[in-house]
């Protein structure tokens, strides 16, 4: 709905005023509704009134031309007014308007002002547009500074820096708008730090163990990481870890806007990589080989030994 939509004038009392906020209580409650009071009250009080019909959209999509709805003083068949202004209220910048439309660059609140003169009184009414993205897509294709390994097995002597376990690196996605542009200073964070994020796109990211409880992460150098001491517990969770990525486009002086959601998991196992090292072994003798014709070799076998985890065995 439209949050501030009202008429004011310079001049102190006007006497279109009871009409006038009669207009706003109409076009706000009802803004696909055409408001013409003009059977109820005197043309007079009509022609200091701001009529806009219908209503025009509420909500915008960033990157694309919004058109403003028309407006008219007096009444629908009064003079359409051509003095528009529009105002993005995050930082007060005035947007360019062009044949009745404008660019939407931002997310967040605009205000659209409808500027009349009459009498020597000015006469306004503010609408105002919410701006929203509409899609967005987390892409890690091009992350290479961390690979998340499917399996993370506790047993692995790779998993550990002396007697610690090692940190788990997550991967950090690229956002790209809808239109398959990759958006800019996107800020990652973690649920712990959310609130002090000032960007204005940004990237939320989370771990549940297997019982669905929150990992407390580590943020270093742009790196959000799983901190080894996670599984260096004894009551450390054996299983499948979910991780969540959330990208949010902040709307000034409202709930930020969640766009879009992703996820990836990996398990945590116990002796789950083994090193293998295969030993040939020959049965019988090598026999003397005439060309031309067939000779019967020795059967052969093979060892595998198990190099790694918990007890060595072998294995044919």
């Amino acid at each position: 709905m439209n949050k501030n939509l009202q008429v004011k004038s310079k001049s102190g009392l006007v006497k279109g005023t009871a009409l006038a906020f009669a207009a706003v209580m109409s076009v706000a409650c009802f803004p696909g509704l055409a408001i013409d009071n003009s059977e109820n009250v005197s043309a007079e009080i009509t022609n200091n009134t701001i009529v806009l019909t219908p209503a025009g959209d509420s909500t915008a999509i960033v990157g694309s031309t919004y058109q403003i709805a028309p407006a008219h003083f007096g009444s629908v068949s009064g003079p359409e007014i051509s003095n528009i202004k529009v105002t993005y209220e995050s930082t007060g910048e005035a947007i360019a308007v062009s044949g009745k439309t404008f660019k939407v660059d931002y997310a967040g609140n605009y205000n659209i002002c409808y500027i009349y003169e009459n009498g020597g009184n000015q006469y306004t009414l503010d609408y105002e547009v919410v701006a929203i993205k509409s899609n967005a897509t987390l892409s890690f294709e091009a992350n290479q500074d961390a690979v998340l390994p499917s399996v993370y097995d506790l047993n692995y002597d790779k998993a550990k820096s002396g007697e610690n376990y090692k940190d788990v690196v997550l991967p950090l996605p690229t956002v790209y708008d809808e239109d398959e542009e990759e958006i800019e200073n996107v800020k990652y964070c973690t649920n712990a730090t959310k609130a002090s994020v000032t960007a204005s796109d940004y990237v939320v990211v989370s771990v549940k163990n297997p019982k669905g409880n929150d990992i407390g992460l580590t943020e270093t150098d742009g790196k959000i990481s799983i901190p080894g001491t996670v599984f260096g517990k004894s009551d450390v969770e054996i299983g499948e870890y979910t991780i969540s990525y959330a990208y949010y486009a902040r709307k000034p002086g409202a709930t930020d806007q969640c766009i879009k959601t992703t996820s990836k998991t990996f398990t945590v196992k116990k002796s789950y990589y083994v090193d293998y090292e295969l030993k040939a072994n020959k049965i019988g003798s090598m026999p003397t080989f005439i060309t031309g014709v067939e000779t019967a070799i020795p059967a052969a076998t093979a060892t595998a030994s198990f190099k790694n985890s918990v007890g060595a065995s072998t294995t044919e």
